[in-house]
């Protein structure tokens, strides 16, 4: 796993959906040092993440993806401040 990581509060893979079907089925292999990471991951709807739905959330906006952000950093500010 890449050290910064751990670093994040939250991390993301943030894939421009809108560039064409290929990316809507590829594997980002970056997914596993996001998720060895143990922190929340925001990811964009590729179908191949699918499979780690129930570990991740996976938005099919730009929109969808700032408003999971948002929520994740809320809570882990709420969760630090006890």
């Amino acid at each position: 796993m890449a050290p910064y990581l751990a670093h994040m509060d939250v991390n993301t893979l943030p894939y421009r959906l809108a560039l064409g079907t290929w990316i809507r089925t590829a594997y980002p292999f970056k997914v596993h040092e996001c998720l060895a990471s143990a922190k929340p991951v925001v990811a964009a709807a590729v179908v191949e993440l699918g499979r780690h739905r129930d570990v991740m959330a996976l938005c099919d906006t730009p929109d969808q993806r700032v408003d999971c952000l948002e929520q994740w950093l809320r809570e882990a500010l709420f969760a630090g401040s006890g």
